[in-house]
């Protein structure tokens, strides 16, 4: 790794500032007008782009990045030795190494299939410089310790490693015990995790012969009763940083959790007539080694309304768009209801916090938790529906399961069937 350039980029990331939205949007337009023009001569599947504007570029999703992998990339990979390098590390659980130079992982896969992701160096030390600008911007005056809570490794955290930054992956594949002792053991100042693990560790702060200073949750919904827990715990408010297979999309930074636009540039396909809840767009308009473009997250993202900074407040990452439900009025209509009322009257009305809700059918949901809450959420559950005017579904009951390397999803809704 280059240190002079990740230094570079720390600087940048750190001090750059926009007087306004139009400042930014004009910045943006430039980068990225230079970056489609780079794009459309290097990779094969969008040379047939070259000097149409942002607006014509086909979107993008993981399905159609993944059926044209090798025409896509920069480095001459096909998608078969990528993912068998990336498997094979996970099965391993070895993620220190490269291929030909370039880091390759996986994603989650809860969307139901897995994509592959690839970083060249010049990417990790930009990556690098990014999020230590914008979430340890007194690296240059203070050491720290960050505990890495993740279902996989990767070369990029290796790539931050330096004298006054430590990283120590926890794998989630562990026991939490086991990783209790190691916590001990390391007494990190920053615990960067998932949000059911930090709820977990907040559960057990009194085993810790530590306070950690800062907690970033990562990786999946932050819910509620998790990030209560943390502020119980340790009096410290939990931070975000809004990572995925597709890039650095954002964080909190100087306390407000917001998009990072300007390392990506993000079009909002709006869930309501009100504009509250958006799934992302997104075109990094830094990446080169697996351009990203008009690419069509399935998240719902929250926005404050009441937000006057420059890069767009994030209120919330409330789940998938694959995951918001179907329900049915009085009437017979047909509407949306986001996973997000479901979760908060669960939480809010109860203390049960091990609870899955599954629909198989706008009228049929399953519910998954222990047998003594069953009564009680499907009470809850009802109430929500009959309050908005919708047909009770019918609820059945399952025992609860417990994966640690699987996201935490409290509210799934399962593809329709197909008939042959």
């Amino acid at each position: 790794m280059n240190s002079f350039n990740i230094l570079k980029h720390y600087l940048w990331h750190r001090f750059a500032s926009f007087g306004s939205r139009e400042a930014l949007e004009h910045w943006q337009a430039k980068q990225i007008d230079k970056h489609l023009h780079w794009v459309s001569l290097n990779t094969p599947f969008y040379a047939r782009c070259g000097g149409k504007p942002l607006a014509q570029w086909p979107t993008m999703n993981k399905a159609t990045m993944m059926a044209n992998f090798g025409a896509m990339n920069t480095v001459g990979l096909t998608d078969d030795e990528a993912f068998m390098f990336a498997h094979e590390a996970e099965c391993q659980r070895d993620f220190g190494k490269n291929f030909r130079g370039v880091t390759v992982g996986l994603s989650s896969g809860t969307s139901g299939n897995r994509g592959i992701y690839l970083a060249s160096q010049a990417e990790r030390e930009l990556w690098a410089g990014a999020i230590l600008g914008k979430m340890m911007p007194d690296l240059l005056w203070r050491k720290h310790r960050v505990a890495l809570f993740l279902r996989a490794g990767s070369t990029l955290y290796d790539t931050v490693k330096s004298r006054r930054l430590q990283f120590q992956f926890f794998d989630l594949a562990n026991t939490m015990e086991a990783n209790l002792v190691q916590l001990n053991q390391y007494q990190p100042d920053i615990i960067f995790a998932p949000g059911q693990v930090l709820k977990l560790l907040a559960q057990e702060a009194e085993h810790l012969v530590f306070a950690p200073k800062r907690i970033i949750a990562c990786a999946e919904v932050l819910y509620d009763d998790a990030a209560h827990a943390v502020r119980t715990a340790w009096g410290v408010e939990p931070e975000h940083i809004y990572q995925a297979t597709e890039g650095f999309l954002g964080c909190t930074q100087k306390g407000v959790f917001q998009l990072n636009e300007d390392l990506v540039h993000v079009e909002p396909l709006w869930l309501d007539e009100a504009k509250t809840r958006f799934k992302p767009l997104i075109t990094d308009f830094r990446r080169v080694s697996q351009p990203i473009i008009r690419y069509e997250l399935d998240d719902v993202l929250a926005i404050n309304p009441e937000s006057r900074t420059v890069f767009r407040e994030i209120a919330k990452v409330e789940g998938r768009c694959d995951d918001i439900l179907d329900a049915l009025t009085i009437a017979g209509h047909s509407v949306p209801l986001y996973p997000d009322f479901l979760v908060r009257a669960v939480l809010f009305q109860s203390s049960i916090d091990q609870f899955q809700i599954v629909q198989k059918s706008p009228q049929w949901l399953i519910v998954r938790c222990k047998p003594e809450d069953n009564e009680r959420i499907a009470r809850i559950l009802l109430d929500v529906y009959q309050a908005r005017g919708l047909i009770s579904p019918v609820i059945q009951h399952e025992p609860m399961t417990h994966d640690p390397l699987a996201k935490q999803r409290r509210v799934v809704k399962l593809p329709k069937a197909v008939v042959a």
